[in-house]
């Protein structure tokens, strides 16, 4: 519990020190600007014209105020988060710099960050900054005021506003779109199962990576800007929506469902009510308020199973960490006004880390399950294909071989001569070792192309795929002199085994497995007939009339 609160004190100072960067560095803030004979702020606005058209904003300041900042090489002028077409900053008529295609204006501006550089030779005893602004529909600071800093106090801010409104959003969007289809695959795929929640965690990532364009940088917005505000900003709660979705799928905790689907009212009334960025904003309690009481939800759920479930244990620390980063925003908005920087990202970013914890070991669970159970079916098939004691293939399989069987092959069928007798004498466990050891010599002397079973009792079988009879002999003959060197010796004297093999070669212009069997099983019993320890082939033919047949070789 003590790491836990001590991780959470560091992230939640982290927090309150990336969101109050502004905050901590030596500045002039430029708030009181002559615009159309009044004093304005320069904060966002809209205009009921929708045609391009100039704005220019003047304001003065002393060469004290800017020397207070420290005696510099050259100082900073920044202007964050400025809704534009495009603008122009001036220094005591020297321009700056501009922002945005200024000769040709067309979209809007969005997150931009942009850092002018004033040369101290510049400065008089007073000062004019003119800010001109091109814009339509809309403009206007949406976050920080314009500020004069030192250039080192500059490169802090380039430093975190870079990382937060450039390369974690810009690092993320990918890998969120990469996830929606990975959670869209394994969530749809008939052979996964890893239910519902997963489904739901697709359009959740989606439309995390829709939020996520509130801190990307674009410099052309093809839509009004407060259009694209409502999109970007309604995406975070319908996120929440299907992440709500998710975690009732998993633990079917009431109040989860409760404020999930309270969420649903909440993204769509604003949505509609609102007809100024004004009107929008003032709904920001209750959404986030609702937001955050799901999120809660979701460790309350979670921790139901806390002790003894991993991944609850991770999403409770997610939900927490979310909680800390969005409660962060709401509650330094509402001290602070709009004068900080968005951590939602790193809140959504928490959530969609435990997400692939989560999905990727219910994956690798089930994978391992699903291997598990394809190696126990494969262990019981060869198991139903075998034959217990001598671990040849068993009758019925050799026969399915045989059925499928085309073209030139040999049939061998061998019996033990007298073995009911040595049974009887030695006993049982001596016959078995027997069997045992005549399909060892039968697996010894075959070659890879051989089939070879047990056909019953003392009688096995083997399938010599494209042999003739010369090699089905040779091999019945080294088979035969092989075991019939092995002597037993038992308290009831000493025993030989000897055996009969029979042959029938198929070759190939007669068709049917059983037939050759059948031929193979004749010269077996003409071989036990004409004195036993024999040797009998035969070679099946087609007779007239179609019908297939045997014939003893001269």
């Amino acid at each position: 519990m003590f790491s836990v609160v001590a991780v959470l004190f560091v992230v939640g100072a982290t927090v309150f020190k990336t969101a109050t960067i502004f905050d901590t560095v030596r500045r002039i803030e430029l708030t009181d600007f002559s615009y159309h004979g009044g004093v304005d702020d320069l904060s966002h606005r809209f205009q009921p014209d929708h045609e391009i058209s100039a704005h220019v904003f003047r304001t003065e300041l002393s060469v004290d105020e800017v020397l207070d900042l420290g005696v510099r090489p050259a100082y900073r002028m920044v202007v964050y988060r400025m809704a534009a077409a495009a603008y122009q900053v001036r220094f005591n008529g020297v321009l700056l710099g501009s922002v945005g295609a200024f000769e040709n204006p067309s979209g809007n501006l969005w997150n931009a960050y942009q850092s002018f550089t004033i040369d101290p030779s510049v400065l008089q005893r007073r000062n004019v900054v003119e800010i001109e602004v091109l814009a339509s529909g809309e403009f206007g600071l949406t976050a920080f005021p314009v500020v004069i800093t030192d250039s080192q106090s500059e490169q802090r801010l380039s430093l975190w506003l870079a990382s937060i409104i450039g390369n974690v959003p810009t690092f993320a969007i990918p890998v969120l779109l990469l996830m929606f289809v990975i959670f869209l695959v394994l969530g749809a795929s008939p052979g996964m199962s890893l239910g519902d929640e997963t489904l739901y965690f697709a359009p959740a990532v989606l439309c995390s990576a829709v939020h996520m364009l509130y801190y990307v940088t674009i410099h052309s917005l093809p839509i009004p800007i407060f259009l694209f505000y409502r999109i970007v900003l309604s995406a975070v709660y319908l996120s929440g929506f299907f992440f709500g979705l998710a975690i009732y799928a998993r633990y079917r905790y009431r109040p989860t469902a409760v404020l999930t689907w309270a969420l649903l009212p909440v993204v769509i009334v604003p949505w509609l009510a609102s007809s100024s960025w004004e009107e929008f904003h003032g709904w920001f309690p209750i959404m986030n308020l609702v937001l955050l009481a799901g999120i809660l939800s979701w460790a309350l759920a979670a921790r139901r199973r806390f002790r003894s479930d991993l991944k609850a244990r991770v999403l409770v620390l997610a939900s927490v960490g979310a909680v800390l980063f969005v409660g962060s925003d709401v509650l330094l908005r509402l001290l602070m006004g709009y004068r900080t920087v968005g951590l939602g990202v790193f809140g959504i970013l928490v959530l969609i880390a435990a997400l692939v914890v989560v999905v990727l070991d219910d994956y690798f669970s089930l994978y391992h399950k699903a291997t598990h159970n394809r190696e126990r079916a494969a262990l019981m098939y060869e198991k139903s294909i075998r034959d217990s004691m001598t671990d040849l293939f068993n009758h019925g399989y050799m026969f399915e071989i045989l059925r499928g069987l085309r073209g030139k092959y040999a049939v061998l069928m061998l019996d033990l001569d007298n073995f009911k007798e040595l049974n009887d004498a030695a006993g049982h466990a001596l016959g078995d070792d027997v069997l045992r050891f005549v399909a060892g010599k039968m697996k010894e002397l075959a070659g890879d192309d051989t089939f070879l079973g047990r056909y019953g009792g003392d009688e096995f079988i083997a399938i010599m795929l494209d042999a003739g009879q010369p090699a089905a002999e040779r091999f019945a003959q080294a088979l035969k002199s092989t075991i019939e060197s092995k002597v037993l010796e038992t308290d009831q004297g000493c025993f030989g085994v000897q055996v009969s093999i029979g042959i029938a070669v198929h070759s190939g212009n007669v068709h049917g497995g059983e037939a050759t069997m059948e031929a193979a099983d004749a010269a077996l019993y003409q071989a036990k007939r004409s004195g036993k320890g024999c040797i009998t082939a035969v070679s099946m033919v087609r007779r007239r009339g179609g019908a297939a047949g045997a014939e003893t070789p001269a």
